[in-house]
């Protein structure tokens, strides 16, 4: 865990249990509260979170490090959430860190057989600060992925070469009500744009992919090719966005890393309401 790195030696406890009455009643949401549920908590004894940083440790793209990619938590996040389940955590700086997971239990389980499992001692009382909200199913990473919902919304092709930066996307997307589709490559979405048998409404599309055709090159091409595809780009740095005088494309919408899901499901709100705008 991140906070152990920052400690020599440290502890780390590992404990698998039935989450109790109280826990449920507390900090699970609707979905999960007539379900038996387990819960897996891992702590340790490090330097703990600030509730500022606590409050944002799932959000994809934040990082308290130099060379941290913000992805890892947001990960677990995604993952917990593809299981059905429900993710939140606890810190205090100077005492330590625990991040509590519940998953439904799918058969039986013999909760009293269950023991802890502990790395170097226990990890003392933490605070609570809770980050939470629900996501949908999600992509396995690599190549592609497509999820249908029954819903009347514009089918999304997300296009990034990052897995877990598509992960999340299409977490966030589904649990908006879109269906989606998502690829690796520039080449790849162009594969799938010309599939007649899959009409997409929407590309959200990285700018930077090494190896790939240039993202620019791709949004250009689609804005001749597939002028009825709405376009939007996710980038870390606009700058990419232009390769001369900092005009950005026209009819491009613009999602700056770090995003949250608030923020994608304001760009998906603004594309739908002009699509079903009258001529």
């Amino acid at each position: 865990m991140r906070s152990m790195r920052c400690r020599r030696g440290g502890n780390l406890r590992l404990i698998l249990s039935a989450a109790s009455t109280s826990e449920v009643a507390s900090y699970l949401p609707n979905e999960l509260k007539a379900k038996q549920v387990a819960l897996l908590s891992v702590s340790d004894d490090g330097v703990g979170m600030s509730e500022a940083v606590a409050q944002r440790v799932f959000e994809p793209f934040y990082t308290t490090k130099s060379q941290g990619t913000g992805m890892g938590l947001a990960m677990v996040f995604g993952f917990v959430a593809q299981s059905g389940g429900h993710v939140r955590v606890d810190s205090r700086e100077g005492v330590g860190t625990t991040f509590f997971i519940y998953l439904p239990v799918t058969g039986e389980v013999d909760f009293a057989r269950a023991s802890p499992r502990e790395i170097e001692g226990s990890n003392d009382q933490s605070s609570y600060v809770e980050s939470r909200g629900a996501v949908g199913a999600a992509a396995a990473a690599g190549g592609r992925h497509q999820t249908t919902l029954p819903d009347k919304k514009p089918q999304v092709l997300i296009v990034d070469d990052h897995d877990d930066v598509r992960f999340l996307t299409n977490n966030f997307l589904e649990a908006e009500g879109y269906s989606t589709t998502d690829v690796a490559s520039p080449a790849e979405a162009l594969g799938v744009l010309a599939d007649q048998n899959q009409p997409i409404g929407l590309v959200i599309t990285d700018l930077k992919m090494p190896d790939q055709q240039d993202g620019l090159d791709f949004i250009e091409r689609c804005q001749r090719e597939y002028t009825e595809v709405g376009l939007a780009v996710i980038s870390g740095d606009l700058r990419e966005l232009s390769r001369a005088g900092g005009n950005l494309p026209q009819n491009v919408a613009v999602l700056s890393k770090p995003f949250t899901r608030p923020k994608l499901a304001a760009l998906l709100q603004d594309f739908t309401e002009n699509i079903d705008k009258p001529l």
